[in-house]
């Protein structure tokens, strides 16, 4: 029975990867610092491992497409200086994708977040509204607290497979020269906390129905 439900989820995983990436050339897709690019890859190879038919691939090509059409920075490659960058990344099946990144730089605290007009599990569409405002150093501090508390840089970035309709959690945190994310279905592990944390600064409130 488990070697039959991975063969069906492996064929569903193909399948998927076919017709939900809207033209997005894996194979000859690059990992680029530059970002915002309709063929580039967001995260490197083995990201998110424990993979089921190049599952590994098909996140990154499913992310990726997304953070593109927000014109969204690349967080893999580094940050200047002593800055610090947390995005999160929210896609949700049926409903509206939205990303929210907050950059540190010297002692500026800037949000930008991005919402597009398609949905999180097909094709990610135009950016629908996009919010910028600056965030206290005390805001700064307790969202760092909460990544802290949780253990944010010890959590597996993925854990193997989930349902076949939800919301994916999405969480990277670059500070220098480190980078981490952590992508869960749902927001367990404490990612859920994160992202609502995230969400609330940008002043986004949703349903509670379309947050799974």
């Amino acid at each position: 029975m488990n070697w039959l439900l991975s063969v069906l989820f492996g064929g569903f995983l193909t399948i998927v990867a076919n017709a939900d990436q809207s033209g997005f050339d894996a194979a000859n897709a690059t990992l680029s610092c530059e970002g915002a690019g309709p063929n580039t890859f967001y995260f490197p190879p083995g990201t998110f491992p424990g993979s089921y038919n190049d599952a590994d691939e098909f996140r990154r090509a499913w992310y990726s497409k997304h953070l593109a059409a927000m014109q969204e920075p690349s967080l893999t490659c580094g940050a200047e200086g002593g800055s610090q960058v947390i995005r999160f990344l929210w896609l949700r099946t049926f409903h509206e994708p939205v990303a929210v990144r907050i950059d540190r730089i010297g002692a500026a605290y800037k949000l930008t977040a991005t919402i597009l007009d398609g949905a999180g599990g097909y094709g990610p569409g135009n950016i629908k509204q996009r919010i910028q405002k600056d965030i206290t150093e005390t805001e700064w501090a307790a969202l760092d607290q909460l990544l802290n508390e949780i253990g944010f840089s010890e959590i597996p970035p993925y854990i193997g497979i989930g349902g076949l309709d939800g919301a994916q959690w999405i969480v990277e945190r670059r500070s220098g020269d480190a980078y981490h994310v952590v992508d869960r279905q749902g927001g367990s592990d404490g990612i859920r906390s994160i992202g609502e944390k995230l969400l609330k600064l940008a002043g986004i409130v949703t349903p509670a129905r379309e947050k799974y």
